[in-house]
């Protein structure tokens, strides 16, 4: 029974083989006769047509020959018969194309014949066949090896499907570690699996040393880099030595011809600029006010004027409201060769240093610098490229543009020909707000320079509340003699007169107020030989007026002024309180009283009404003016007083009236008056 399944089964396999290749091979000749007519049809048609349609024999020979060498399916011969088996063409080898014609295309083996058209005139009934011969690589594929390809497929299938249950098994345990796997399939998975450990070690390393190489790669290129960076930094610093080498042999050589304070400025500047250069410069921020910088700045600045030219300082009026910290030093240096250059292009005249703080939007202090004269030159604009070669005057420029750079400013130049030259800095600084009160109530202020009394008037705002100006000595007289001021500043001019009349006016003026004058070396020789006056040397700073003050006894305080004109009345007035404990001024004059008056504070003062100088009342007006009598208790003390009188003393200012002479009674009442001395106010 057995061996009739087996040979069941060879015959259906053997049949089932012979079927398969039939079909394939039956298949290919379906397509591949289809593909040789749908050329032959194509091309005879266009041989045909140029053959017969034309009459041209020599291009129908070309396109033949094209169709026989170019064609998709190769062609070993074409000839173009007519009807009466007159050949029109003939191309290739002919030898096994028979001579019998069909009436249709027909193919026998490797020969073929197509009847078509004669003439692109389907009317007509001449027809012209065209036939040939395949070549041999062109005829399809036998029947025998389709027969053997479908067998061994056949074969391998039989395999697979008799040997499917252990294939799927080897599958099965080929991924777990059940020994009970055949032997071949472990040695397989064994092998298989040293091999995954293999490639794993052999990655890791890979990845390894191509992470040595990469970090390798990246130092080297990191070595590289900063060899090249300190290269270029010891090239630039080879260049910056060189140039500064270079200036110091030039100031070597020209220090003879110069000034003591020019000397000091280049010294100062060269080594500046080495240490700008080389990066090697340390800020030095410091916290102080504008006037206390520009009082600090202005000595440098004018020791490097030449004759002619004089420096003109407007500054801020809320100077003293704010406190600054910037590199001062950098500030004045940079100031300092702008000025040294302006005062080259002036030759003679004024230049305005002006500054301006600001904490909108940024916190800055602005400097602007003007003058009427020659614009700069070139190099000093920042959008002017400096030339490379080294030259002595390129020493300031290229100081210029590193200050800048450092201090990280805006600098900025305008200029108009015919109306002068306008720089501005723009400086940022750390600000701190000061909550300073003015000193002063009044000032009044003298500048015989009619073109620079209006900027000391401003700028004397930052140290009154309001200040009074007066361009000669004749409205300043004229002045005082109705308002009342806490300090008097006089800025004499160069043609000052200096005569008995002037010598008087201002002794007096030094006896009745606090006064600070300001003028030139010169005339301050002539003046100091006349009067007992300091006097300051201009310009008029701001910080130099304050620091002036502050050398000057500070108010004293008292408890009692006297003024009277009488010295009996006095020394009774003396005798009779200083018994009480009180600490007594006394005063003849109005012009006295008002001078005590202004350097001591009181807490009661009697008035006399008639004094020789001035009339009780407008000494009352005068000292009421003083910020630090103005609740003062002034009385009258006078021998009578009428109704109108008392209404006078008023309006002047009196508190109430004391008729003399003292007794009993009116001591106790002024001493109710006044408090005990370790009561009475401290300076401020």
């Amino acid at each position: 029974m057995k061996k009739y399944s087996v040979l069941l089964a060879v015959f259906t396999l053997v049949l089932g083989v012979i079927l398969a290749s039939a079909f394939a091979w039956l298949f290919q000749h379906q397509l591949f006769m289809r593909a040789q007519q749908q050329q032959l049809e194509q091309y005879a048609h266009l041989v045909a047509i140029a053959a017969v349609g034309r009459g041209e024999s020599n291009d129908a020979n070309a396109e033949l020959q094209a169709l026989l060498e170019y064609a998709p399916i190769p062609v070993e011969s074409i000839q173009l018969i007519d009807t009466s088996k007159k050949i029109l063409l003939s191309i290739g080898n002919h030898s096994q194309v028979p001579a019998e014609l069909t009436s249709d295309f027909s193919q026998n083996g490797a020969h073929w014949q197509l009847v078509i058209p004669a003439t692109p005139n389907p009317a007509s009934e001449q027809l012209v066949v065209m036939q040939g011969v395949w070549p041999e690589q062109a005829v399809m594929l036998p029947f025998l090896p389709w027969f053997i390809l479908v067998l061994l497929i056949g074969i391998g299938c039989i395999v697979l499907l008799t040997r499917w249950q252990q294939v799927v098994a080897a599958a099965a345990h080929f991924a777990d570690e059940d020994q009970s796997s055949p032997p071949l399939f472990l040695h397989i998975r064994k092998a298989f699996q040293k091999l995954q450990l293999q490639l794993a070690e052999h990655e890791q390393r890979h990845s390894q040393e191509l992470a040595q190489l990469t970090q390798q790669q990246q130092l080297t290129e990191h070595d590289l880099l900063k060899a090249r960076k300190e290269r270029d930094a010891s090239n630039e610093q080879y260049q910056q030595l060189q140039q500064t080498f270079y200036y110091w042999q030039q100031l070597s050589s020209r220090a003879q011809q110069m000034s003591e304070a020019e000397l000091q400025f280049k010294v100062s500047a060269i080594r500046t600029f080495g240490e700008l250069s080389s990066h090697h410069y340390q800020a030095s921020p410091q916290a102080m006010t504008a006037p206390q910088w520009l009082l600090q700045s202005h000595s440098q600045w004018q020791s490097l004027m030449p004759a002619g030219i004089r420096l003109v300082y407007d500054e801020d009026p809320p100077a003293y409201q704010s406190q600054l910290q910037f590199d001062q030093y950098a500030v004045t240096l940079l100031l300092s060769l702008l000025l040294r250059q302006c005062a080259s292009s002036l030759g003679f005249g004024d230049i305005s240093v002006s500054y301006r703080l600001s904490d909108s939007p940024n916190r800055m202090l602005k400097v602007q610098i003007r003058y009427e004269g020659d614009n700069l030159p070139e190099a000093w604009r920042l959008d002017t490229q400096l030339p490379p070669e080294l030259s002595w005057q390129q020493l300031d420029p290229k100081l210029l543009r590193e200050l800048i750079s450092v201090l990280g400013c805006h600098y900025q130049i305008e200029s108009l020909e015919g109306l002068g030259t306008h720089i501005e800095l723009r400086l940022p600084v750390a600000m701190q707000k000061l909550n300073a009160a003015k000193p002063f109530h009044s000032i009044g202020i003298y500048a015989g320079d009619e073109c620079c009394y209006q900027i000391y008037k401003q700028s004397l705002l930052a140290l009154g509340e309001q200040v009074m100006a007066a361009n000669s000595m004749q409205e300043l007289t004229k002045e005082l003699k109705t308002r009342l001021v806490d300090l008097l500043v006089l800025i004499l001019p160069d043609d000052f007169v200096v005569n008995d009349e002037q010598i008087a006016l201002l002794r007096e003026m030094d006896q009745r107020y606090t006064m600070l004058c300001f003028a030139n070396p010169q005339l301050a020789g002539k003046l100091s030989s006349e009067l007992q006056l300091k006097l300051l040397s201009r310009p008029m700073l701001l910080e130099q007026v304050v620091r002036s003050l502050a050398e000057q006894p500070e108010i004293r305080s008292q408890q009692l002024l006297v003024v009277d004109d009488n010295p009996t009345n006095l020394s009774f007035v003396r005798t009779i309180l200083s018994g009480q404990g009180l600490s007594i001024d006394i005063a003849m004059t109005g012009a006295e009283a008002i001078k005590m008056a202004t350097h001591s504070r009181y807490q009661l003062i009697l008035m006399d009404i008639q004094l020789p100088d001035l009339p009780g009342t407008e000494v009352t007006k005068r000292i009421r003016q003083l910020r630090h009598h103005q609740q003062t208790m002034i009385l009258a003390f006078t021998a009578h007083a009428m109704q109108d009188e008392m209404v006078s003393f008023k309006l002047a200012g009196m508190d109430d009236v004391l008729i003399k002479p003292l007794d009993a009674k009116k001591i106790a009442h002024i001493l109710t008056r006044i408090r005990p001395e370790s009561e009475t106010l401290s300076p401020h």
